[in-house]
């Protein structure tokens, strides 16, 4: 039996909702432009924080930057700034 789970909210906000659950099967994010509203550097954060647990810094600043309409070297010199923090902790 196939379970779904719709949850909404900002990347931020989505981010924060899985942090630390394994998630299992496919998780599809659908990205709106409502309002065409500026993009705010914690959800961009909180994006990459998400998607580098599970993949290569390289491959989670191409997704980001994709997904967020943002400039992908911008993406990817934040998600270095944040690897290199999460190396020394």
């Amino acid at each position: 039996e196939a379970i779904e789970e719709i949850r909404r909210g900002t990347l931020g906000e989505l981010a924060e909702s899985y942090d630390g659950q394994a998630v299992k099967g496919e998780v599809v994010v659908l990205v709106g432009r409502a309002g065409a509203e500026a993009v705010v550097e914690d959800d961009v954060r909180a994006a990459l924080r998400l998607a580098m647990a599970s993949m290569r810094i390289k491959d989670a600043a191409t997704m980001v930057a994709g997904a967020m309409g943002m400039p992908r070297r911008q993406v990817y010199q934040l998600a270095l700034e944040m690897g290199t923090l999460d190396e020394s902790s």
